[in-house]
Formats: structure tokens, sequence, C-alpha cells
């Protein structure tokens, strides 16, 4: 590369060398220079990979610390956590928004065209869909705000169990499969791919939510909120400890997973059990529970609301 940079130079009219003083310089350059360093393509390749084979392979599992807060971040940190999206580069990654966007409109346009097939009634009843309305706003953001606790403390068991009494089983369970992909999109998994953990969270939001719409739907009574919240938080709490011994992770924020994925469960009933009355009262629905209720003899003002008459 030099010999030919000087015989550019050499040539060059800028220099302004005469004809014969630029036969002279290339007659000495040709003759009397060669070239020291050679590229050679098949070494170069071979020094690389022999770069490359010595440098040893970092891996973290999952719940393992990468940095810790006021900690120096090292070369190889700071690429682990941009390959995790976990780094916030100034402008927006509209590969990464226009994915999300044509996703988040499809699960939605799925989940619509659902309800539309099948639960027409549903949707033409202006009550029943306040109802499923709220409740949907009602879960996401109940879901927001757990997620900073624990991403496996989601609370969309409570959507379901609401659902599956106040509207009906069909509804709860097309609902149940938007909120696992909800679930898996708040743990992390949109950030940088599908991970184990957004796959953990998925399944066990669509198998625990489609048991609790079981266990409720054929037991119409309130204390069945306290069984089905049981089930649903156990098989859970399960599901994850099975996904995270998969991923190999410490035996610390495994069992911290399997009970945030118990409590879940156990809170969703409780506060499904709490609010059913309001629902109740303030849209005028009469669930099988409450049909149940006012069917019991033992209720002390059954002749008021027509049950007996003297």
């Amino acid at each position: 590369n030099r010999i030919s940079q000087m015989s550019s130079e050499l040539m060059s009219p800028v220099h302004g060398f005469s004809q014969q003083t630029q036969r002279l310089g290339m007659n000495i350059i040709s003759s009397y220079m060669q070239a020291n360093f050679l590229y050679d393509k098949d070494a170069t390749e071979d020094a690389r990979d022999q770069a490359e084979a010595a440098v040893a392979k970092i891996v973290y599992k999952r719940g393992q610390n990468i940095v810790r807060e006021g900690e120096p971040v090292t070369h190889a940190q700071y690429l682990m956590l941009e390959e995790l999206g976990l780094i916030r580069k100034e402008g927006v990654d509209w590969r990464i928004l226009s994915g999300l966007i044509a996703f988040t409109l499809l699960i939605l346009s799925t989940t619509a065209l659902c309800l539309m097939l099948f639960e027409r009634e549903t949707l033409a009843d202006i009550r029943r869909f306040s109802v499923l309305c709220l409740i949907h706003l009602l879960v996401l953001l109940t879901a927001w705000g757990a997620n900073q606790i624990h991403p496996s403390l989601q609370p969309m068991g409570m959507g379901v169990l609401l659902v599956a009494v106040l509207i009906n089983r069909r509804s709860a369970l097309i609902l149940n499969m938007l909120w696992a992909v909800i679930a898996a999109f708040l743990s992390g998994g949109g950030r940088s791919g599908i991970s184990t953990g957004a796959l953990a969270l998925t399944a066990s939001v669509l198998v625990s939510g489609t048991l609790g719409i079981y266990i409720v739907s054929h037991s119409p009574q309130r204390t069945t909120f306290l069984y089905a919240g049981a089930a649903m938080g156990v098989v859970g709490a399960v599901i994850l400890g099975a996904f995270d011994l998969m991923s190999r992770i410490g035996w610390e924020p495994l069992l911290l997973s399997m009970a945030m994925g118990l409590a879940a469960g156990i809170v969703a009933s409780f506060f499904a059990i709490g609010t059913m009355p309001m629902w109740e009262s303030v849209f005028g629905l009469v669930t099988p529970m409450k049909l149940l209720e006012l069917a019991n003899p033992n209720q002390p003002d059954r002749s008021a609301a027509g049950f007996y008459q003297e």
C-alpha cells in the first residue's frame, strides 16, 4: 500500500516532476523497493478466530444482577445491557415500535373479532359492554402497578373471575388470552424478544385463568372465589417454578417468583369478592350468585322483596 501511494504521488502533476524524472523514480521504486507487509486473508481470519475463542463467554442467568447501582459499568456489561434492551438511547427505534404496534393491533383485532362472532349479545347490551370495558381498564392499571413490584404478581385472575360471573364464561376465556399476551409484554418480552420469563407468565395466566373460570362457572357461590383464587395461585406458582427450573436460576429468585404467583391468585380472589356487590348494584346485574342469595329462605328480608306472601 505504501509503495502504491509513493508511485501515485510521483506521477501526480501536483509535484511538477518531468516525465524523465517520473520514469527514473518508477524504475528505482520497482527495482529496489519491496513490500515487507503483505495482507494474508486466511492468516487474518485464523488469528481473529483464535482471539474470539480465547475470550471467555459471560452468561447471566435470570434473576442475577448484571451491575448494581453506583458501580462502574464495564464495556462487556454495557453490551449485555444493550443486548437485553435495557439501555435507553436517544431517538426511537422504529423497527421495534412498528413491530409492537402491528402486534398490538393484531391482538386487539383478533379479540374484537372473537367477541363479535361469539358475544354479540354482550356487545349489544350497553350495561354488560360497559362492565367489560371497565374491568379491562382495571386489569391494565392494576397489572402495570403490580409489575412495578414483581413481574409475576399479575392480577389477571381478578379480571377473569369477574367477567366469568358478571358476563359469561366465553367472554372471560377470550379476554384471558388477551391478558396473557399483555402479561408477557409487561414482563419485558416486548423489549428484547420473547424471553423465558415472558413465556412463563403467558402460560401461567392462560392455564390458571382457564382453571379459575371453570371453578366459578360450575359453582356460583361467593366462597367459590376463594377456592378458585387458591387453585389459580397454586397452578400459577407451579408453572412459574417449572420455567425457572428450566432456566437454571438461583433458588432465591425461583421461590420469590413462585410466592408472587401464589399471592397473585389469592389477592385476585379477595378483590373479586370485595368488588362483586358494587358491580351488581351499580350496573343492576343479576348474577347466579345473587340469585342463590335471593332464593335463600334464611335471608331476613325476603318477604319485602316479594318472595313470600302472607
